[in-house]
């Protein structure tokens, strides 16, 4: 499955590009839609041994753009993440003084089994580090992510062990167990299977066919993308992103400016509802991720709420996106769109 990559301004902007493209044949407009939607590149970085070759494995298999191993948090990534596994130890800390916008906290199927199994006891160790470092934390199992997020991990045969597993099931005590003990699985099959999900996916994925036999290839796709914490990394890195969709929405209709002086179709591009509306929603996403609140409603208190916000002390960027908040509401107020 992509990653849904572009937020819903953005998506809003590069269609009115299109469509602007459309009607006056100009052949600079689908370039600037295609450059303005083009995926976030992240980066990852995480000292060795912490399964960070996975996690970039699984994030390209769902679709990410991944910058160079390696890569610096100055190299103009759009998200930066960090993977640790267990701890933060020094060396972790002084790599996160670098900056990063994201915690994976991988191999968290090795939390433990106790007090609710090993994804919950992650997450609140992902909570207490993250009010710890002051940056998102999301437990993270690489195996299980990949085979969610690449088809061709789980092939037939490895489906129909695993559909043998519900019916015969196997010895989980521990990895040597499951694939020595006897069982009407091949041991060849059953070494692929931990090789592919590891026993917290073939017993995630054992669980679901039990439940749910009828499940296609794509239903357990979607439960092991939440299980290994695929599903709350996207959203965490739609989050981390949203500063950066922003910032080329702005810096789009900067260069869309320049040309709006002599060219008419730009200038009332530019002058519209739909670049109002596409500044007022990536402005929004930015806010959010902040944890900024809002009134409810769509009117001119909306409108207010976030003119005072850009007034009062908040980073310039924060202000530019109230302040397009407050513009996009009033021109929806005005009878633009629900």
């Amino acid at each position: 499955m992509a990653p849904q990559m572009s937020g819903q301004g953005l998506q809003i902007f590069t269609e009115a590009l299109r469509r602007c493209a459309a009607r006056t044949a100009d052949p600079e407009l689908p370039a600037l839609a295609d450059a303005v939607a083009a995926p976030l590149r992240i980066d990852v970085r995480g000292r060795r041994g912490v399964g960070g070759r996975r996690v970039v494995a699984a994030l390209r298999a769902d679709g990410h753009l991944i910058g160079p191993a390696g890569a610096s948090g100055t190299s103009g990534a759009d998200v930066r993440l960090y993977v640790l596994a267990e701890v933060c130890k020094p060396e972790d800390r002084r790599a996160l003084a670098d900056g990063a916008d994201l915690i994976v906290l991988n191999k968290s199927d090795l939390a433990g089994l106790a007090d609710g199994g090993p994804m919950r006891r992650a997450r609140r160790h992902a909570a207490g580090l993250s009010a710890a470092v002051g940056i998102p934390v999301v437990p993270f199992v690489a195996p299980a992510a990949l085979a969610a997020a690449d088809p061709a991990v789980l092939d037939d045969d490895l489906l129909a062990a695993l559909r043998t597993l519900v019916t015969a099931p196997a010895q989980w005590t521990s990895a040597d167990d499951f694939v020595t003990a006897p069982h009407p699985v091949p041991a060849a099959e059953r070494r692929r299977l931990l090789a592919a999900l590891e026993l917290f996916g073939v017993a995630h994925a054992v669980v679901a066919l039990r439940e749910a036999p009828e499940a296609t290839p794509a239903d357990l796709r979607a439960l092991l993308a939440a299980a290994s914490g695929l599903t709350e990394l996207r959203a965490a890195i739609m989050a981390a992103g949203a500063e950066a969709r922003y910032r080329r929405v702005v810096a789009a209709c900067d260069t869309l400016t320049v040309r709006a002086t002599t060219d008419p179709a730009i200038a009332e591009l530019l002058a519209g509802d739909d670049v109002a509306l596409a500044r007022m929603g990536a402005a929004r996403e930015v806010v959010a991720a902040a944890g900024a609140d809002a009134p409810h409603g769509t009117g001119l208190r909306t409108a207010l709420h976030w003119r005072r916000y850009a007034a009062g002390p908040v980073s310039p960027l924060h202000r530019d996106c109230g302040l397009d908040i407050a513009r996009g509401t009033l021109r929806r107020l005005a009878g633009a769109r629900p």
